[in-house]
């Protein structure tokens, strides 16, 4: 169904799934990508309300509701599909979805940050460009960021394709020939790393806008102070042996002189194993400015819970009153899913 926006050459594919109703969180995306000069097109992955739809349309060109198949990939291939009869007109296509709360009081433009980059493929943030280790393996972990890794791929919550991609018939076919799966494992495995890699193979140039590279001395170069405050904050979403080897390192810190390096690495490895996106928002939202906040957290354990909400508490007004407002709303329409989520981490 039309929005009331025009079609530009920049559009925006936003995936939604509204199973609490269309959020203030929601406009907020969209009012950002619309802008930056953006035709938002929203593909709602559940049925809308007349009164969503209401909301939507005075911030979107157009909105498109499909059947909660194929996770968001299956989403954005609807909507790369919509659009597949104007593409030799477009200049950039961003896709993003609301498994994030995006963006964020006082963050960095990631808009802006991708256009800095200079790239013809960006991501918010890479996944499985290092090697962890097991966690009671972690004091020799070293910090060696490769995107060369046959399994690395860039985020799919934050997807941005230059002109270079989008006149490459190769980017369209793979939206023909991909198969959707509500099974999670072969999505990822199809989507974020299939699509990740053909653009790589292609010699398209990428990059993401949480920058990777440094990281590990980034991290190195922190007080003990500050170190010992991100072992604490680590998000482990269900991974019951990392969960394990950070309860029994916070419970002799700071034990030695190796403490230090041994709390770098723990964090390192975290992160590897984790992945940046979830593991670290004390470090990437607060201090890095980053401007996404994954919202699963909340649902799978109860200390990823707490610090989720801590950071939310620490957004600004009117911001932090909306997402925190929102977030305990999805927690209370909710609670049996968390309880079974949070009971399957500690089984």
């Amino acid at each position: 169904m039309p929005g009331y926006r025009k079609p530009g050459s920049k559009v925006a594919i936003y995936l939604i799934y509204p199973k609490w109703t269309v959020q203030p969180s929601h406009i907020r995306s969209m009012a950002y990508l619309a802008e930056k000069g953006f035709s938002v097109i929203v593909v709602s992955n559940l049925a809308l309300s007349p009164n969503d739809i209401d909301l939507l349309r005075p911030h979107s060109t157009s909105i498109i509701e499909r059947p909660n198949i194929g996770y968001d990939f299956g989403g954005y291939q609807d909507g790369v599909r919509s659009i597949r009869s104007c593409r030799d007109a477009l200049d950039q296509l961003i896709l993003v979805n609301d498994s994030t709360w995006f963006p964020l009081a006082g963050s960095r433009d990631w808009i802006e940050d991708v256009s800095a980059l200079g790239v013809d493929f960006a991501g918010a943030a890479s996944n499985l460009g290092l090697a962890p280790l097991a966690p009671e393996e972690f004091r020799s972990f070293e910090w060696s960021y490769e995107t060369g890794r046959p399994q690395f791929h860039y985020g799919s919550y934050a997807l941005s394709f230059g002109k270079k991609i989008l006149r490459d018939g190769a980017f369209w076919s793979f939206w023909d020939r991909f198969q959707i799966t509500n099974d999670k494992i072969q999505t990822v495995r199809r989507g974020e790393v299939g699509l990740s890699q053909l653009l790589i193979g292609r010699g398209h140039s990428h990059g993401c806008t949480l920058a990777m590279d440094d990281l590990g001395s980034y991290v190195a170069s922190l007080s003990d102070e500050r170190l010992g405050q991100l072992v604490r904050a680590l998000i482990i979403p269900q991974e019951r042996e990392l969960s394990v080897a950070k309860a029994a390192f916070l419970a002799h810190e700071p034990a030695s002189a190796e403490w230090r390096g041994d709390a770098v690495r723990f964090i390192l490895n975290a992160i590897a194993r984790t992945g940046i996106s979830y593991a670290l928002p004390e470090l990437t939202v607060r201090e890095l400015g980053f401007p996404f906040l994954k919202k699963s957290p909340l649902f799978l354990d109860s200390e990823g819970c707490r610090e989720t909400l801590r950071i939310l508490k620490m957004q600004p007004d009117p911001i932090g009153t909306e997402l925190l407002a929102e977030a305990r709303h999805m927690m209370g329409t909710d609670e049996p899913e968390r309880k079974r989520l949070v009971s399957t981490k500690a089984a």
